[in-house]
């Protein structure tokens, strides 16, 4: 199919291999609660590289990557538009692989809701999402808890090392390590980073580098904090 829309009708769809856009086509869902899309963690669900994709209005569930040095449970995407979407528990499992539910360097995640993802590698960062690019706005992203944790080399349910994030929500993970925002550069406005607990780093935002514009940090806890950083480090 080289354009168009394909339309998904409402019911769970048991799926075993990788769903790969990469053309100029729309593939919509009658709604995320409507459309699940389950991959019985036998692959990655869902791979994005035309400026063109669009995926819409479905679940992309119990998705799983287990090979060393790959990235994006969930979705991996260098392009394309994710929207009004679920990515629900989705891991990466190997040495250095990151985001458990989405591993982006390019396109938009618009609208989306990101629970109980995981990354169980060492050296791997992000549960919920990895963003080397892109651009993540209006999202949900909650209860993403557990997982590898080592400090700065196991941390992290939101890492944002470029793009820019804007007007979501990080809320209520947990994580022995940060459970919300390792920010190493890049762009944040306008979200809302609450109800996370953590042991070290930081549990609201832990940030080296990069620009912070209205964002609000509430109710984070670090565990033994003494010095003031369980909402913000930098």
């Amino acid at each position: 199919v080289k354009g168009g829309t394909l339309f998904f009708a409402p019911g769970t769809y048991a799926l075993k291999k990788t769903i790969n856009l990469s053309r100029s086509i729309t593939l919509k869902g009658a709604g995320r609660d409507e459309v699940i899309l389950n991959f019985g963690k036998k692959c990655r669900g869902v791979s994005m590289t035309a400026a063109g994709a669009v995926l819409e209005g479905v679940t992309i569930s119990n998705c799983s990557v287990s090979v060393q040095n790959e990235h994006g449970g969930g979705v991996n995407m260098t392009s394309g538009t994710l929207r009004n979407c679920r990515v629900t528990s989705c891991s990466v499992y190997q040495l250095y692989s990151s985001g458990g539910g989405i591993y982006m360097t390019g396109g938009t995640v618009d609208g989306c809701e990101i629970d109980r993802c995981t990354f169980e590698g060492l050296y791997g960062l992000a549960n919920a999402i990895r963003m080397n690019g892109g651009t993540v706005t209006n999202c949900d992203i909650h209860a993403n808890n557990g997982g590898y944790s080592n400090g700065a080399s196991g941390d992290a349910v939101v890492y944002l090392k470029s793009g820019t994030l804007v007007a979501s929500k990080i809320r209520d993970n947990t994580k022995d390590a940060t459970p919300g925002v390792h920010q190493e550069n890049g762009t944040m406005i306008n979200c809302l980073i609450y109800n996370n607990s953590g042991t070290s780093l930081s549990a609201g935002i832990y940030k080296t580098n990069g620009n912070t514009y209205n964002c609000t940090v509430c109710n984070c806890a670090l565990s033994g904090d003494t010095t003031g950083i369980s909402g913000l480090s930098q």
